[in-house]
């Protein structure tokens, strides 16, 4: 599977996507299946214990404060691989298509063009991976050297047993925690990539529609009917793909909202040179361009399939016969209606959205000055 290759290797490694050569020995189908298994159990393993922890601290704020944020993206990183599993039918018809005519490039410009934003998916991946995985390993190496000297757990959990009673028992419960953390943070860089990758390759068909419309002429009738098919199958595949995706993002983005306020909260009761401090930075800057990258995607594929309508404008127009002109016509006004990103029919995903998210939450006066200070030295000021 040639087309987001890097996303699904990523997804192979999450337990979410079997290989296909694994495929047809069952040997290997039962061992990834079982694999598969063991990461939902990790994951989920972590989310529920992090929760009944939680409710247990319920009259601790201070505990609770600590452990709600974490607990958050493992959450999500749960809804995340759930997502994957359910849809995945899905997500091999929407590849399938995107091999198939109108969306096929039909001759080297076009090719070109599918080369060069194939290359923007793969640098998209690895510096989104890139980015998270040097955040997750700064605070993995911050729990060795904080908690892991002092026998203490990464997270505050409940366990139904003494994690203390022996060392072994406690090495055990404190790698599990790790591990699992890891595996939620890719399945965090799984999903994310892959809808990043499908909203590039949306853009990618607009970019081919437009090379395919200025080819229009008189003589050249079926290029105009494969614009127009093209251009209806382009709204298509992005409406299914935000159709198939729409409650994890929105999952996302009310999770991030309250996480936001966690963090900021977080912030005023820390020291700006601790340990505590730059964990709860490195965190809040990885959820931060989560938002903003689907709601930067969001506003470009918005952006892009509104200039289409200014590609039609600049065809030769008086070289057309009417019968073409109309149509054209019909076609401009379908861009009036642009491919708009939104989930649950209620939250537009773009540039606004995220001001809206990550717009500073009022912080308690007393602390306001000491979470300045902390501001000041992320802004280098």
């Amino acid at each position: 599977m040639t087309i987001l290759a890097s996303s699904f290797m990523i997804l192979s490694i999450c337990g979410c996507w079997r290989p296909p050569s694994w495929s047809l020995s069952f040997y290997k189908r039962l061992a990834y299946n079982l694999y598969t298994i063991f990461v939902a159990f990790l994951v989920s393993s972590l989310s529920l214990s992090q929760a009944i922890g939680i409710l247990v601290n319920e009259d601790d704020s201070s505990d609770s404060s600590d452990d709600i944020y974490v607990f958050f993206a493992e959450l999500i990183s749960c809804f995340k691989m759930l997502s994957l599993m359910v849809n995945r039918n899905e997500i091999v018809n929407l590849i399938g298509t995107l091999t198939q005519e109108p969306y096929e490039p039909s001759d080297d410009v076009e090719t070109r063009i599918q080369v060069k934003f194939d290359k923007w998916s793969r640098l998209n991946t690895h510096c989104y991976v890139l980015l998270l995985s040097s955040s997750v390993a700064s605070f993995s190496s911050l729990s060795l050297v904080t908690n892991l000297t002092k026998r203490q757990l990464t997270f505050r959990a409940w366990l139904p047993f003494d994690n203390n009673v022996t060392t072994y028992v406690f090495y055990l419960t404190y790698f599990h925690q790790i591990l699992a953390f890891l595996i939620g943070a890719a399945l965090h860089v799984a999903l994310d990539c892959l809808i990043f990758g499908f909203l590039i390759h949306v853009c990618c068909q607009i970019k081919i529609l437009e090379n395919r419309l200025t080819k229009i002429t008189n003589e050249n009738k079926p290029v105009l009917k494969l614009c127009i098919r093209h251009h209806d199958c382009i709204y298509k595949f992005a409406n299914n793909v935000i159709k198939m995706f729409e409650f994890t993002i929105f999952i996302q983005f009310f999770i991030t909202t309250s996480t936001v306020c966690f963090t900021l909260y977080q912030l005023t009761k820390v020291s700006p040179i601790s340990f505590e401090c730059v964990k709860i930075l490195l965190y809040m800057c990885c959820i931060l361009t989560q938002v903003y990258l689907y709601c930067w995607y969001g506003s470009l594929i918005e952006t892009k399939s509104q200039e289409i309508s200014m590609t039609i404008f600049n065809i030769d127009w008086i070289t057309l016969s009417d019968d073409i002109r109309k149509t054209l016509l019909f076609m401009m006004k379908r861009t009036m209606k642009p491919i708009v990103f939104v989930v649950i029919r209620i939250l537009p995903v773009n540039l606004d959205s995220f001001v809206s998210v990550s717009i500073p939450i009022p912080i308690i006066p007393e602390r306001r000055s000491h979470t300045l200070s902390i501001m000041s030295l992320i802004l280098g000021a």
